[in-house]
């Protein structure tokens, strides 16, 4: 905020009247806003501080992540962020030696953060009752810092730290783990064996640890969603392998389900794994920035984390690459990580699974009939599958430079695969299907 020096004498001002106890902070909140020079007590935009692209965090943002797996969690525990965010607290003081005591509110920037105040704040959560504690934390933040420490002490990751006698940052040794604990000082976190001085030897301030490493062996929590809609695995090249996987488990979109039922999820990737292992289903992925077909026998036995499931299991701590699957949503979703995957705990060997659409329309055919809809006037109708698979091109980002050459190519995709229904003209498409393209474009 960019305030005149009249303004700011004006702010200033009503900060010392609050100070001194004669408004309130919410009066002088509201005095503030009426007088142009408000808002005292804020926050930055979250823009400003992404925690996804610091490469290194903490280890209070590390704990946030790992027992909420949300950005927020992760900004709320990061320093750079908190030092921007001001707040008011009312204190009491006295007034001289011997004067009464008087009371204000004052407008302070937060305290850095601390794990012992975050471990605490899940407890806190629970007494009071103001946080639902099963949906905020995804795990405690007493069990997640205990994972961390384990995870450093095997060692998953490194974790660097300033040592107390010589100042300099260096590799914290894995062995060392298993006795350092963390103690507070003038409100900053340490770790040591043993509660340390400033400039002991076996002290190591400002720790930080890898955000590649947290992520990988603690991924972010699979968006609890109904099924998405439906791909089909009909023309020519690939589609994502949780879009096969799907269209195995609905049969085809005839069968509905609980998404978080693992079972039909298991049968749906048994079928697929086995076609994948024999080299009858081809399947390629991402690895060094480039696609490549993949040997299916990797495949065989493989275990499999599955869609929609955030059942804690051992296949994170594991050396034994799986198979972790997550629900495509869209393109950009897909993009960022929320994806089919071939890792274990510190590897990604592929990412970005996806099989051939011709082999599993063979193996899993498509229905080149539908049921008919009413039309207008009662007539049968074929907009519901234009409008179905738009959405899907849609999603894949398979959008035509004009609304026109958009409903000529889904006319000629109906004649060509749905020959006994009606067909569609062209004008019929475009009115049809306007708004959904125009928001497709804009997207």
């Amino acid at each position: 905020m960019n305030l005149t020096r009249d303004a700011l004498y004006v702010r200033s001002d009503i900060i010392g009247k609050a100070q001194r106890g004669k408004w309130t902070a919410n009066r002088a909140e509201a005095v503030a806003k009426k007088l142009g020079v408000g808002p005292l007590a804020s926050v930055p935009h979250t823009f400003m501080f992404d925690p996804m692209r610091e490469e290194f965090w903490t280890m209070p943002m590390a704990v946030a992540w790992i027992a909420s797996r949300t950005e927020d969690a992760v900004r709320e525990a990061w320093d750079a962020y908190r030092e921007n965010c001001w707040d008011w607290h009312f204190k009491e003081s006295r007034i001289g030696f011997e004067g009464p005591v008087a009371g204000g509110f004052f407008l302070e920037a937060r305290s850095k953060a601390s794990m012992h105040l975050l471990v605490l704040s899940e407890s806190y959560d629970h007494v009071t009752g103001e946080v639902d504690g099963d949906a905020k934390w995804w795990m405690s933040p007493g069990a997640a810092e205990q994972a961390l420490l384990t995870a450093l002490s095997i060692p998953c990751f490194e974790a660097t730290g300033v040592t107390g006698s010589e100042g300099i940052r260096v590799s914290i040794p894995p062995i060392e783990w298993i006795d350092l604990k963390c103690f507070s000082d003038v409100r900053e976190d340490y770790y040591s064996a043993v509660g340390a001085r400033r400039g002991a030897t076996g002290r190591y301030d400002k720790v930080l640890v890898p955000r590649k490493g947290i992520i990988l062996l603690w991924p972010a929590s699979k968006p609890r969603i109904p099924l998405p809609q439906l791909m089909r695995p009909e023309g020519p090249g690939y589609m994502p392998l949780f879009c096969a996987a799907q269209w195995i488990a609905t049969s085809g979109g005839k069968v509905d389900f609980d998404p978080c039922d693992t079972q039909p999820w298991q049968i749906a990737f048994q079928e697929l794994l086995d076609r994948i292992s024999s080299n009858e289903v081809r399947i390629s992925g991402v690895r060094d920035s480039a696609r490549q077909l993949i040997d299916g026998v990797i495949f065989a036995a493989c275990q499999v984390d599955y869609p929609f499931s955030d059942a804690a299991n051992e296949l994170g701590w594991s050396e034994v690459y799986y198979l972790q699957s997550c629900p495509y949503l869209d393109e950009g979703h897909w993009r960022r990580g929320f994806d089919d995957s071939f890792r274990n705990r510190s590897d990604v060997r592929w990412r970005h699974l996806m099989v051939a659409k011709e082999d599993i329309s063979r193996f899993w055919p498509v229905e080149l009939t539908s049921p008919l809809k009413s039309g207008a006037a009662g007539r049968p109708s074929s907009m519901h599958l234009i409008q179905a698979e738009f959405g899907e091109r849609a999603a894949r980002g398979e959008v035509e430079s004009t609304l026109k050459a958009q409903a000529q190519l889904l006319a000629e995709w109906l004649v060509k695969n749905y020959r006994e229904n009606p067909p569609a003209g062209r004008k019929a498409i475009e009115n049809r299907i306007r708004a959904a393209y125009n928001k497709a474009r804009r997207a």
